[in-house]
């Protein structure tokens, strides 16, 4: 209660044996009264007959506080409890007689009491030991020693060789902060990652935080807070040692004509969006539509920094890693063709400098998906489930490549278990209606459109003039990929095949 300050206080032996507690402002008052009073303690010793420390500090108070007292009845209160019964038999009750007063000697000097419990030090010089409780007393390095603790007993328990640091120093951005940026948030978390970045151009709807883990009911209110935001401050309830922002950001994307009143923002947008790219070790796509992966992609390729891609279907989801740039050779192998020297025939393995990223797979390039869509057709539509497993996925996928003695380099394929955490595969696709999981392995598209060498090194040339022309018509990103050579030249064959499929006589042919 408030009359207890401290775990001193005063009690009063009232009439009918009534018991009383006033604070130690009121002592002075009730000696002058003649009332039957004692100085009380919460006393912590444990033994018999032995006040604890406290004890002193109430006396030393006493001694300065009331120089005319000298006498002065003393309740040790103790409360063990054995048993389930608690017992104040034990508190010990004193009748302690101060020495002199002040003027009358000691008193008079305030010289410091006789000091116990120092210590040599390295010196040989008499010091006290200091100890620093704030790990003990300390909510919040309370939890970060319980998170690493979890971690630890990975190591401990199962495997010696994981490196706890690597995961702890890795910063993360995570483009995206809906279902899939949420639950991959909370993954990165269990991990370790104390360093997230959210990039997001949305707010919290209603609709949201069922899925959405990091969002409340009370994020909704007048509009919606914005998602970047509002998800990273969850990060510091949840764990407040994390260093989380959020951006609030809308990724340009090709065939989204902005015009030339948007034209600076434009440009501001994709410098922000670099300079984060820069900023970061891991990059997670984690967007609602394909177009808007193209220019994280790119940067990200021109960086050279480790990406990660989720995206998700009603009932699927395809999670892959994007291959390294180190070392790529200008003729990295296209499907259908490669090098014995590029590939381990022997093991069936992909080095990561020849792992495609997620646009490899495709010969048509990302445009306005949007356009011609009503809004309904807009929403991302998915089984709740599918998001938590996706992330999942893309969280251990990230923290394998880590983890793993080569890094982005690691190699891919059916045999690849070689590292710390297992096998490191390229992509996962799974499909929920028939619980089919599949790990394709895809090596570099030359005529990719987005890490392709002819527009990384237009990019590198042109800069943020190619990245406009592009915005303006997806058909130029085609053209200065090679998509639409080969294309043409896929046509070509296809009709030369198909004329020679035909025997035409000379008769026919003159009939």
């Amino acid at each position: 209660s408030d009359t207890v300050d401290g775990g001193y206080f005063v009690l009063e032996h009232g009439t009918e044996d009534a018991f009383l507690c006033h604070p130690l402002t009121e002592y002075k008052r009730l000696l002058d009264q003649k009332s039957k009073v004692y100085l009380c303690i919460a006393d912590p010793s444990s033994v018999p007959g032995v006040p604890g420390w406290p004890l002193r500090n109430l006396l030393t108070l006493a001694y300065l506080q009331w120089p005319s007292e000298l006498s002065h009845s003393v309740l040790c209160l103790r409360q063990p409890t054995r048993l389930s019964v608690t017992s104040i038999a034990s508190s010990l009750l004193l009748q302690v007689k101060l020495g002199h007063k002040p003027g009358e000697g000691v008193g008079d000097t305030m010289e410091p009491p006789p000091c116990v419990g120092w210590e040599k030090d390295n010196t040989g010089n008499m010091n006290p030991v200091m100890l620093d409780l704030s790990k003990t007393m300390d909510p919040q390095k309370l939890s970060d020693q319980a998170c690493e603790l979890t971690l630890q007993l990975m190591r401990w328990r199962v495997v010696p060789s994981l490196d706890i640091n690597i995961m702890q120093s890795t910063r993360c951005l995570l483009l995206g902060a809906g279902t899939l940026g949420c639950n991959v948030a909370r993954g990165l978390l269990g991990w370790g990652i104390t360093h997230m970045t959210f990039v997001d151009s949305g707010s919290v709807s209603y609709s949201n935080p069922v899925r959405q883990s990091l969002y409340g009911f009370a994020d909704c209110h007048n509009g919606g807070r914005k998602k970047a935001g509002a998800a990273a401050e969850a990060l510091r309830l949840i764990r407040p040692s994390v260093v989380s922002s959020g951006v609030h950001l809308t990724i340009p994307m090709p065939g989204h004509s902005p015009g030339p009143s948007r034209r600076q923002e434009v440009l501001d947008a994709v410098q922000r969006l670099q300079d984060l790219v820069g900023q970061h070790d891991v990059i997670f796509l984690l967007t609602d539509s394909r177009e808007s992966r193209w220019l994280p992609s790119l940067l990200a390729a021109s960086q050279n920094k480790l990406v990660i891609t989720a995206a998700l279907g009603f009932d699927s989801f395809v999670v892959i890693r994007h291959g390294s740039k180190t070392d790529r050779r200008a003729d990295a192998p296209a499907p259908g063709g490669s090098s014995c020297s590029t590939f381990d025939y022997a093991k069936k393995l992909v080095p990561g400098q020849h792992l495609g990223c997620y646009f490899c797979n495709d010969v048509v390039v990302p445009s306005n998906s949007q356009q011609d869509r009503s809004l309904d057709q807009q929403c991302t539509v998915s089984r709740p489930g599918i998001s938590m497993m996706a992330a999942a996925e893309a969280v251990e996928l990230m923290a394998s490549v880590l983890q793993h003695s080569l890094g982005m380099d690691a190699p891919s394929g059916p045999d690849s278990s070689e590292g710390v955490l297992g096998c490191v595969y390229h992509s996962i696709r799974y499909f929920m209606s028939s619980h089919q999981l599949i790990t394709p392995v895809t090596p570099a598209f030359k005529q990719c459109s987005a890490c392709g060498q002819q527009i990384l090194s237009r990019y590198e040339e042109e800069g943020t003039e190619m990245l406009l022309k592009v915005f303006d018509s997806s058909d130029y990103l085609e053209k200065i990929s090679g998509i639409s050579e080969l294309r043409c030249l896929s046509s070509l064959e296809a009709v030369q095949e198909c004329a020679s499929s035909f025997d035409i006589s000379e008769s026919e042919e003159e009939s």
